[in-house]
């Protein structure tokens, strides 16, 4: 398995003994328009996401599909 490289960090969490990175590298140059777009996309993916969703023993149980 190849490493992986740490982007542009702009904020970082830790849940007990993992470490969640979030990087903008993606996002760093794009204009407005292409913000508004990637927007749309992930918000539309995590509404699927929602709708497939099934709810055992009171919490969410995500599909394969997601």
């Amino acid at each position: 398995m190849s490493e992986i490289k740490d982007g542009n960090i702009v904020k970082q969490y830790r849940f007990g003994n993992t470490t969640v990175k979030i990087c903008d590298d993606h996002y760093r140059n794009k204009t407005s328009d292409e913000l508004e777009l990637i927007d749309k996309i992930v918000a539309k993916t995590a509404w699927e996401c929602v709708l497939d969703a099934e709810i055992v023993d009171n919490s969410f149980k995500i599909t394969q599909k997601c």
